[in-house]
């Protein structure tokens, strides 16, 4: 059972690449955090019709929906969910906040997730999560 099996409400959805084996790693551990999130994989009916997030936006980037409907991409939505778990992430992410951290955030991510379908563990096969 994860931790946060007693809380009842979400903080928001999470769009993300669910081919992706670091993407998918990532966002298991982000809903297994201090707070809910819903996992929403990227070009999804939910995410599209229901979050609004296109199939063209999800493929660029992460998502992050809060509950009151704002909408961060990117290293930005990483930052949110981070700072909204608290802990050593949560005051990592909030030095995202700096004007010249954030943009070197946003383009190490851009770098990071255009690039992510040739990142891989070694020894590991594309979706092999073994």
């Amino acid at each position: 059972m994860n931790r946060g099996a007693d809380r009842t409400e979400s903080a928001g959805s999470l769009v993300y690449d669910s081919d992706c084996d670091r993407c998918s790693r990532w966002a298991a551990r982000a809903a297994r955090g201090a707070v809910q999130f819903d996992l929403v994989p990227a070009g999804s009916k939910v995410a599209v019709d229901e979050l609004g997030v296109s199939a063209l936006e999800s493929a660029r980037s992460v998502w992050l929906v809060t509950s009151a409907g704002e909408r961060m991409e990117g290293a930005a939505a990483i930052n949110a969910v981070l700072r909204l778990g608290g802990g050593i992430g949560g005051a990592l992410a909030a030095l995202g906040g700096l004007p010249l951290l954030s943009q070197l955030e946003a383009g190490c991510y851009r770098l990071l997730a255009r690039h992510r379908a040739t990142l891989k563990r070694p020894g590991r096969a594309r979706g092999d999560r073994s």
